[in-house]
């Protein structure tokens, strides 16, 4: 039960973070998570039923896209000339990074439940 509720703080956390991204962030890394499942993935599948297996697989291509996303908006920081553009884009990059630093949390925690 306390796995399935990290799950769904984690689901929760990682709807907020999309919030944050642009409607136009790339969705190419998602599709590439479609290979063997990882240990974690199979104890989760084992323990809580696949449905859960599935939304953690979900989880884990959601960061891979945001992880994917920062970077870009780092390139973009590092590129931009103007300091409120620049300003802005920081301000995006910290806010995403805190969420993902909070996502982390309950990865770590569902890691050490299993």
């Amino acid at each position: 039960m306390r796995l399935q509720s990290c799950l769904s703080v984690a689901t929760a956390t990682w709807v907020a973070a999309f919030v944050a991204v642009p409607s136009w962030a790339a969705v190419a890394n998602a599709t590439k998570l479609s290979g063997a499942p990882n240990q974690l993935e199979e104890q989760i599948d084992s323990k809580v039923g696949s449905d859960m297996g599935g939304v953690f697989r979900k989880l884990q291509a959601k960061r891979k896209q945001i992880d994917a996303e920062v970077e870009s908006l780092r390139a973009e920081e590092k590129k931009a000339k103007d300091p409120k553009s620049r300003s802005k884009l920081q301000t995006k990059i910290n806010k995403i990074s805190n969420v993902e630093a909070e996502i982390q949390q309950h990865f770590d925690a569902i890691q050490a439940m299993m």
